[in-house]
């Protein structure tokens, strides 16, 4: 999930996600590091179940590639791999934006 004005908008049932897909406030943050003193973090600590990953990604990889592609390369690949071809797919897709992702699987 975002942390941007639109997610929070979703959230609340105000917008679709598809509509949220073309927002044109979607890239308007609501959390950054370095702006300020204190942060507001997100913690979680859960036991991850078999078979399952976490993605952690920047706009630049998820506003090109749908789930159905994130999907596809997760699960087809090893994680160095997923990640690689992740990064390839956004950039071949036009990724004109800085891309960090980070895989985790069990």
């Amino acid at each position: 999930r975002d942390h941007s004005m639109v997610q929070m908008m979703v959230d609340r049932g105000e917008i679709s996600v598809e509509e949220a897909q073309y927002h044109p406030e979607k890239h308007y943050i609501t959390r950054a590091l370095g702006v300020g003193e204190m942060l507001d973090i997100d913690y979680l600590e859960e036991e991850m179940p078999e078979k399952s990953a976490v993605l952690l990604c920047s706009d630049g990889l998820s506003n090109y590639l749908d789930r159905e592609d994130l999907h596809r390369l997760i699960w087809n690949n090893d994680a160095f791999s997923a990640v690689e071809q992740l990064i390839g797919q956004a950039n071949a897709m036009g990724g004109a934006d800085n891309i960090t992702a980070v895989l985790i699987t069990k």
